[in-house]
């Protein structure tokens, strides 16, 4: 433990995520081809809407979670990316 709150925990994760995110998709928007940006787009507002859903679930949900909480749940979810990136499926 960091000293940080459950929402702190959350918050400095998103913070992080987003900073990465920041960073790499203007590399990937200045190697991509804007046909094949316009192709997928159905797929990207999916994922836009998946994720504004899911950061608003998570406002919901996270009061009613104690910090272990948080932590297992994040983590649970970690490993459930991981066994998708070694299956092959992401």
């Amino acid at each position: 433990m960091a000293g940080l709150s459950k929402e702190g925990y959350v918050a400095t994760g998103t913070a992080i995520a987003l900073l990465v995110d920041f960073t790499r998709i203007p590399f990937y928007l200045g190697s991509m081809d804007i046909a094949l940006l316009t192709e997928q787009l159905p797929l990207l507002i999916g994922c836009v809407l998946a994720a504004f859903t899911g950061a608003w679930w998570g406002r919901k949900l996270l009061p009613s979670l104690t910090y272990r909480g948080v932590q297992y749940a994040v983590a649970v979810l970690l490993l459930g990316i991981a066994v998708a990136l070694l299956g092959g499926v992401i």
